[in-house]
């Protein structure tokens, strides 16, 4: 599996890089890099001495909210452009103004977090968590497959697709932490799930969006319509794109049973 002395030290250079440079791609990596080590605490948490692992946990999750409000108005700002709203209305100062402010308690926090050296520690990981946690990476999975089937629809509600969004980063930074035991063909299984990772993601933005606005655009406002019609049409334009992947290629017939067995066995392989 991927050690974790890594994740902390990729972890740790994002936080570094995000302190000098916050916007967009630092935060974007930044986030990413602590949903990966936040997995690994989910996953093998018992290598960790519990008050360290829920300290660090605390810690990473204020990151993630602090830098979630930043990211959250970089997209609204860029949605709103594809909409037709100009950079100079005023709920586009707005969200500015706010992003301007998210960005400078983010770069605070970080700041603070850096002096401490929090996150400069070794773990080791007992094999028996490592056997553990593929027992219930094959669970993971089975269930994943089970909410799909629920949720992948055109009548699902944004909240639905939002709780299938998290189980989707939750299984494809779990399966990351087994890249070294399964090789190279596990690439073509953590592609699938970006896939679909994707198309929730845009679906969430433009829900985010919609309530980032909601206090600076009236309703009844020409603005606001614009641009609610515009997030519908993205919305079921992402819900039509997501239903026909998962029904065509990831959840074709036997494919369930070929994620089991390839990851039942764990062997590496060189891809097709």
């Amino acid at each position: 599996m991927s050690h974790p002395d890594a994740l902390l030290k990729t972890l740790a250079g994002e936080i570094e890089r995000a302190v000098k440079h916050s916007h967009g791609r630092p935060v974007h990596d930044l986030r990413i890099s602590i949903r990966r080590f936040l997995q690994y605490l989910e996953t093998f948490g018992r290598s960790y001495p519990s008050d360290k692992a829920r300290k660090i946990s605390r810690r990473l999750k204020k990151i993630m909210n602090l830098a979630g409000r930043v990211r959250d108005r970089d997209i609204a700002l860029r949605l709103l452009q594809h909409a037709g709203i100009q950079r100079n209305a005023p709920v586009c100062k707005m969200l500015s103004e706010e992003r301007k402010e998210a960005e400078r308690d983010l770069r605070r926090y970080l700041e603070h977090q850096a002096r401490r050296k929090l996150l400069k520690s070794s773990v080791n990981v007992p094999a028996a968590a490592t056997v553990s946690a593929r027992r219930k990476l094959l669970s993971q999975v089975r269930s994943y497959f089970e909410a799909g089937r629920k949720f992948v629809s055109m009548k699902a509600s944004e909240k639905e697709l939002h709780r299938l969004r998290i189980k989707t980063k939750r299984l494809r930074y779990t399966l990351e932490l087994f890249r070294p035991r399964y090789g190279p063909r596990l690439e073509r299984y953590l592609e699938t799930l970006h896939r679909i990772q994707q198309h929730l993601g845009a679906i969430n933005d433009c829900a985010v969006t919609a309530q980032l606005v909601d206090r600076a655009l009236p309703r009844r406002s020409a603005a606001r319509r614009k641009l609610d019609e515009f997030l519908s049409r993205q919305i079921k334009l992402e819900k039509m794109r997501l239903h026909r992947y998962w029904r065509t290629h990831f959840d074709s017939p036997g494919e369930e049973r070929r994620w089991i067995q390839y990851l039942s066995r764990g062997q590496k392989r060189a891809p097709k």
